[in-house]
């Protein structure tokens, strides 16, 4: 857990019951088998947002990661609810309620795919940053959304 909470991640869902978890550390730091872990922190290091790819410097940049739907589903199970979470019709991403202590705390948001997209207008109405690839938001998002003291709309949003 970081000590001062910059930007929360949302991401879809943790896999099924044979994935390998977000903040366990890679067997072999070289193959990491984590897709969205290992492009993520490669992807913070990259523009400059955090010194290194690990998880260490990720949490000592004040990132942290969570999921809008947190118990394992299979691949199937999952893409049902993205296309629910499209209709905000996805009951799982309805009741992430687990996320409101951190929404609370961030700075910044930052959700990637429609099933935490379809958490935010329940437990925070705005975003800041919507994607359905890993990566990161430009320090020049997070800068200007931090000067302007504005995060992007969600459509539904009051």
């Amino acid at each position: 857990m970081p000590n001062s909470l910059r930007c929360l991640i949302v991401g879809e869902n943790p896999g099924d019951v044979t994935s390998e978890y977000f903040y366990e550390p890679p067997a072999h730091p070289k193959r990491d088998r984590v897709r969205v872990r290992r492009e993520l922190l490669e992807g913070l290091q990259k523009v400059g947002l955090i010194a290194e790819p690990t998880l260490e410097a990720f949490r000592d940049a004040g990132f942290l990661f969570d999921h809008g739907i947190r118990c394992p589903l299979p691949s199937a199970t999952v893409s049902q609810e993205r296309r629910k979470a499209t209709r905000y019709a996805s009951e799982r991403a309805a009741h992430a309620l687990h996320l409101i202590p951190w929404l609370k705390q961030a700075r910044f948001v930052w959700v990637m795919g429609h099933v935490p997209a379809a958490t935010q207008p329940r437990v925070r109405p705005r975003p800041i940053h919507t994607s359905g690839q890993p990566g990161a938001p430009s320090q020049a998002t997070l800068r200007a959304s931090k000067r302007a003291g504005t995060r992007r709309s969600h459509p539904n949003s009051a």
